[in-house]
């Protein structure tokens, strides 16, 4: 090994050990690096002082999408605004249909929530295109994912 890292800055140069990996195993693998380092009479790199985040805060995209909900936006809207598919904003609603911040009746008219409830308690699955199966054409994933949502607040189902 041509360069071994002796704090968590060339540690983290070293392709593929990002920031999730420094987290869980730096500490632990700059001690051996460190070790090794030092039995071998190479030079340590003091450790780095903390570096002053001056980083952005970090965005909540599901709150975001939402907050463009409640701002009378629909879902196609909100992913063209937004960049996303239609598909990861439906999935953030469904979030806050499972937190019972959103009413799933502002989504879904209320027979179509209990027809689509129905099945999914009587087919006791969680997966949407087993539930879609039985349903057919006559309703959409969009649904379903939104009534899953509404059941596993309820505590009818769990989450898969």
């Amino acid at each position: 090994m041509s360069h071994i890292p002796s704090n968590r800055k060339s540690l983290k140069e070293i392709k593929g050990f990002g920031r999730k990996k420094l987290d869980a195993f730096g500490d632990e693998l700059l001690d051996l690096l460190i070790a090794y380092r030092r039995d071998h009479g190479m030079d340590i790199l003091p450790p780095e002082e903390p570096a002053e985040k001056n980083r952005k805060p970090k965005i909540d995209s599901k709150q975001l999408s939402y907050d463009l909900w409640k701002q009378g936006k629909d879902i196609e809207e909100i992913a063209v605004a937004r960049g996303f598919s239609p598909v990861t904003i439906e999935g953030h609603l469904a979030h806050f249909v499972e937190t019972g911040e959103l009413n799933i009746e502002s989504l879904l008219e209320k027979d179509r929530i209990e027809m689509i409830k129905r099945e999914f308690l009587r087919s006791e699955s969680l997966f949407l295109k087993e539930v879609k199966e039985q349903l057919g054409e006559s309703v959409s994933y969009r649904e379903l994912k939104f009534v899953k949502s509404h059941l596993v607040k309820l505590g009818k189902i769990g989450q898969q």
